[in-house]
Order: structure tokens, then C-alpha cells, then sequence
């Protein structure tokens, strides 16, 4: 097993920065609403060239799990496998918490089975995180989409997202708002004024449904 040079709260710091950035920015470009969402505890990515992944944030646990479709562990024999053993040394309670939530977002069809396929998986138990897989192979067999997560709430992290999604610097203040904001009271509803939400720029129906629903899965919530 590797030892991961991963910070716990960096790492759950970038991964609601993404997400809000994302939420916000949805309203511009409601074609790309599905490389990003939360459910309950799960966070999950995806982007348009075969790879995605889920991080599932339970308690003091965290498991990752991602698929890359380009990865040649998917043409092994063993894939069916990949699962299990990235699991087989974990604590009992993350390889209950890896079946029950995290991989549930990773299943497929293989030989008439529904089943969970990925290339690679993380985990972090009391502090610490560990793989199967150094974080340059984290990084080759699908870990690579959360490289900006990775960086936690930094000037180099919302700049990338500042050019990501071309951010106006409102909407990236916004944004940052809304962080501070979460990080402060995160099971707390948070209600955008509607200059806050003149802020965002909505201009058409499906971008505003779209901002709409990916505010919502953070308990933020758009004036009618």
C-alpha cells in the first residue's frame, strides 16, 4: 500500500470549491451540468473524454473511486476484479462505505453481471490516505480529474476555475462567497438575493434550471 500525500480538509475544501464554482457557472453552460454534482455524501466528476469518478465524504472516512476509460487495466482479464482488490487490506467499516455508496456510481454491464468497474481507488481512515496505486498511477488510471481538487482552496485552484468556466470577477466573487459561507455553516440553507443572482447572469431557461438544480444539491437556493 502507498501512503498518499493527500490533506483531509484541503481536499474537502476543493472538492465543495469545484462544485460550487461549477453550480454557479452551470447557468452559462447548461451542456456541461453533468461533469458535476452532490448527492448526500457522494461528490461525483466526469468529463466528456471517458473518465469519471464519486468521493464519498462519510464521517472521518473517504473513499475515491475512478473509471478511465482509456486506461489499459480495462482491457485485463482481471477487471472484475479491480474492485476487490483495491479493497481487500481496507478496514471493514470503508470497504461497507466503498459498496454502499461509492461504487454504486461506478457500475456497469460485464458478461450480463451489473457490477462495479473502475481503474483505480483511494481511501483515507484516521487521517491518513492510502492506495493500491502511487498518485502517479492514481493520476494515469482516472484520479488526474480531481488534480484541481487536489489543490484545496487556493489562489492556483480558483484560478483555474476563473479560466475554466471564463468567470467575470463577480461571478468568481460570488463564488468565493458562497464558499465562505458553506464552509461556515455547511448543513445551513443558504438563500440568494437577487442581486446575488443578477450576478450569475442568467439569461435562458435551461441554463437557469440547470444553475438552479446543481445550487440545490448544496442547499443553496435561487430567488423565484
Amino acid at each position: 500500500m502507498y501512503k498518499l500525500d493527500i490533506d483531509r480538509e484541503k481536499f474537502w475544501n476543493g472538492c465543495i470549491l469545484a462544485v460550487i464554482a461549477h453550480a454557479v457557472m452551470t447557468a452559462h453552460y447548461p451542456e456541461f451540468s453533468f461533469e458535476q454534482s452532490w448527492d448526500g455524501i457522494n461528490y461525483n466528476v466526469q468529463n466528456g473524454a471517458g473518465t469519471r469518478g464519486t468521493i464519498t465524504f462519510h464521517d472521518e472516512l473517504i473513499v475515491a473511486a475512478f473509471r478511465n476509460e482509456q486506461s489499459g487495466r480495462l482491457h485485463r482479464n482481471d477487471l472484475t476484479q479491480t474492485a476487490q482488490k483495491s479493497l481487500h487490506n481496507a478496514p471493514s467499516a470503508v470497504y461497507e462505505v466503498a459498496m454502499s455508496e461509492t461504487l454504486q456510481y461506478l457500475l456497469d454491464e460485464l458478461d450480463g453481471q451489473t457490477i462495479p468497474l473502475i481503474t483505480t481507488l483511494f481511501y483515507c481512515v484516521n487521517g491518513d490516505f492510502v492506495s493500491n496505486d502511487n498518485i502517479e498511477d492514481l493520476f494515469e488510471h482516472g484520479a488526474e480529474i480531481i488534480q484541481t481538487q487536489l489543490l484545496g482552496y487556493t489562489d492556483e485552484a480558483m484560478k483555474r476555475w476563473q479560466d475554466y468556466y471564463e468567470m467575470t470577477q463577480e461571478q468568481s466573487d460570488l463564488v468565493l462567497s458562497l464558499f465562505h459561507r458553506k464552509l461556515q455553516n455547511p448543513g445551513t440553507e443558504i438563500r440568494l438575493t437577487q442581486v446575488e443572482a443578477n450576478l450569475i447572469g442568467l439569461e435562458n431557461a435551461e441554463g437557469i434550471e440547470e444553475c438552479r438544480e446543481s445550487l440545490e444539491e448544496l442547499g443553496i437556493v435561487l430567488p423565484i
